[in-house]
């Protein structure tokens, strides 16, 4: 499961500090990073972003690499970059989505 986290932190800009697994819920110790994604060129950005939220899945339900139309989609568009980048360094915004939470639901389920 930390590599799951870690390899989840990392698509964002966040690092993972250290976590706790318990029975039925969990805690994370988490640390925003905008410098690093300040750092990603566009491409990177809009590349990332759509690796956590697909357009397209492959039969495995994984996600699919994004094409350039895609891509282009979002480098093309100063207002929606600018609004990924601040999502991906925003630590409130990584839970609400309930990318951790979805994870540690199919974690602790399979412990039990």
């Amino acid at each position: 499961m930390e590599d799951e986290f870690q390899h989840l932190a990392a698509h964002f800009g966040i690092d993972l500090l250290c976590y706790a697994i318990l029975s039925n819920y969990f805690h994370l110790v988490l640390r925003s990073r905008p410098d690093v994604v300040a750092l990603r060129d566009d491409t990177e950005v809009a590349r990332r972003w759509l690796m956590l939220c697909p357009k397209r899945r492959n039969a495995d339900k994984q996600p699919e690499e994004p094409n350039e139309a895609e891509l282009n989609a979002i480098r093309n568009n100063p207002d929606r970059l600018r609004e990924i980048r601040t999502r991906l360094s925003d630590v409130s915004w990584w839970m609400r989505r309930g990318f951790v939470k979805r994870l540690a639901r199919e974690s602790i389920g399979k412990r039990r």
